[in-house]
């Protein structure tokens, strides 16, 4: 089905195609044309204890082309735990060479309370063979002031340590 007006926003074509229950989406816009590139998206809801999805792009790249594919599934084991896992595959040919990159994408969200949440985001290279990790602590202590807790860190697949990072940070509200 097509989007019936041509000029309207993308987010306008979005809700059009969630009203329609339109499980998969094709955006060629004017940027997609002026990119040449082709993007195909699911629109199903993560509403679910278990779903997944996926898009593919292709399209013009660099002066050569570009071929990607993402696989999604989601996980909510209970009301407090949302974890999601992401593959990703880019195909990219360009005169001076061809090359393909693999990326694994998990991240995870745990609610203590409606004031206290647990993030972590982990992904695997494979190109580069490195893992990077990301978990941060939130504490909304009263309303729009925070204190963060945030640990980083990246090795090698051989589990050499490359980067390590702790960060805290406290913001607070202040009312004149």
């Amino acid at each position: 089905e097509m989007f019936p007006e041509a000029g309207r926003k993308l987010d306008r074509a979005l809700k059009y195609a969630l009203a329609r229950q339109v499980p998969v989406l094709a955006i060629l816009g004017a940027d997609e044309q002026a990119r040449g590139e082709v993007s195909v998206r699911d629109l199903q809801t993560r509403q679910q204890d278990v779903s997944g999805g996926g898009s593919v792009l292709w399209g013009r790249f660099w002066g050569g082309n570009q071929s990607s594919a993402v696989v999604t599934l989601d996980l909510k084991p209970t009301y407090r735990l949302n974890l999601d896992v992401n593959y990703t595959v880019n195909r990219v040919t360009l005169p001076q060479g061809d090359f393909t990159t693999h990326l694994v994408v998990t991240r995870a969200l745990y609610a203590f309370t409606t004031h206290l949440f647990l993030n972590s985001f982990v992904q695997y290279n494979a190109d580069t063979r490195q893992i990077s990790s990301n978990v941060r602590f939130n504490f909304l202590y009263r309303p729009l002031s925070d204190l963060y807790v945030v640990f980083n860190d990246r090795h090698d697949n051989t589990g050499l340590l490359l980067e390590r990072a702790l960060v805290v940070k406290l913001t607070r509200l202040l009312s004149f």
